[in-house]
């Protein structure tokens, strides 16, 4: 039996035929009656070539979020690194306003704990 489909085979649709479907064979009867080969289902080797484009852009996509989440460890480091910078100098800043404020013995004496704070950063 054929059944009318709502599309048509390339053939049929360059020749502004008809196309009706073999349910039997997947042709449709225009192809069949011509032993043309129909194009009415996607070839195997179409399929099969979206099939390896998807998996290649899957791949692609997975490097991709690998990358940023590399990125985004590097990038949390450098913070990282930036906020003991910052409490470093605090401390230094603190120990400087400590210095004005008190009356200390010998100005040696006060650099010298400034630089072994500045240091132990």
């Amino acid at each position: 039996s054929a059944l009318e489909i709502a599309f048509r085979c390339k053939r049929c649709n360059n020749k502004n035929l008809w196309c009706f479907v073999n349910t039997a064979s997947g042709c449709c009867a225009g192809c069949i009656s011509v032993h043309a080969e129909c194009s009415l289902f996607v070839p195997k080797e179409e399929r099969e070539k979206v099939e390896k484009e998807k998996h290649e852009k899957r791949l692609a996509l997975l490097r991709a979020d690998a990358e940023v989440a590399c990125l985004r460890a590097e990038l949390a480091e450098v913070e990282d690194r930036e906020k003991a910078f910052a409490r470093r100098d605090l401390a230094v800043l603190r120990v400087q306003d400590q210095l004005e404020v008190s009356e200390a013995p010998s100005t040696t004496n006060n650099t010298c704990v400034v630089n072994s704070l500045a240091d132990s950063g």
